[in-house]
């Protein structure tokens, strides 16, 4: 089962092979979620942040792109 981290890796590299520069992220409250949860299963000093403040005020970007909080549908600009 592919995690979201790697879907995400997989869609800005697709996009920059086919010569985008991806900046942004979006990502809906489902993508949020699960997102908060594979990053807190993964364990460390990020996982206790995010338990603490939450994932908004810990994490404002993945793999040098910008996250796009709610938006209605997940993708890579």
């Amino acid at each position: 089962m592919m995690t979201l981290r790697s879907r995400i890796a997989t869609d800005a590299e697709k996009l920059r092979r086919h010569g985008g520069h991806p900046n942004r992220l979006y990502l809906t409250t489902d993508n949020a979620i699960c997102l908060q949860y594979e990053m807190i299963s993964e364990g460390g000093p990020l996982a206790h942040r995010i338990m603490m403040s939450g994932l908004r005020p810990v994490v404002s970007g993945i793999d040098g792109l910008k996250i796009i909080w709610k938006s209605p549908h997940f993708g890579i600009a």
